[in-house]
């Protein structure tokens, strides 16, 4: 069995990027003796849509169920929009940097849950709000103050594939490894072909 979602990853420019931004939150939440547990850079992805435990079967069906969808759908491009943090800002819990919902980022993921359910796997079918997550807190925190310490990220990323990513079994820590990643369309299909 393993712990699957699918997702998107980012280049090392802009996860550097990200990291750099960091600088002054990071300080705050120290200076503050808030503890935080930061993602590594390399795992840093967007959660299309989570999965969950699944069979080795299962896990050849959500390659195809990609494959077969990766053919019909086109890039598209994705802006982070701000620092901000689940439950609230007053009594944080998760850190995570969220990015502007778009047409090709929300098309992509109704697809997917669209496709999982019709296949019956099952997904987490929350309210899809599109975020990085950077760090986590046992306790809650008030970060009111320390959100607005970040700069704007003022990057524009090509979204040009999504991945299908694991959790090896037995890591307790957050580490993913790609399944397999599905390239999309370089541009939209046409409808009339």
């Amino acid at each position: 069995m393993s712990r699957v979602f699918f997702g998107l990853q980012f280049s090392d420019t802009f996860n550097n990027s990200i990291q750099d931004s960091l600088g002054k939150v990071q300080k705050d939440i120290k200076k503050k003796n808030m503890e935080f547990q930061w993602v590594k850079t390399p795992n840093y992805h967007l959660t299309t849509n989570f999965i969950g435990e699944v069979t080795e079967e299962q896990l050849e069906r959500l390659k195809e169920i990609a494959r077969e969808l990766s053919g019909r759908l086109p890039r598209f491009k994705l802006e982070p929009k701000e620092l901000s943090c689940f439950p609230s800002e007053m009594a944080a819990r998760v850190l995570f940097l969220k990015f502007k919902s778009n047409k090709g980022l929300v098309n992509l993921q109704n697809e997917l849950e669209e496709a999982l359910v019709a296949a019956s796997i099952y997904c987490d079918q929350k309210e899809f709000v599109p975020h990085l997550t950077l760090a986590r807190t046992r306790k809650q925190r008030n970060m009111k103050d320390t959100l607005s310490l970040m700069p704007k990220l003022k990057q524009t990323l090509l979204i040009d594939r999504f991945s299908l990513l694991k959790s090896p079994e037995g890591s307790d820590s957050p580490f993913y490894q790609v399944v397999e990643s599905f390239d999309l369309l370089r541009e939209a299909p046409n409808p009339d072909s």
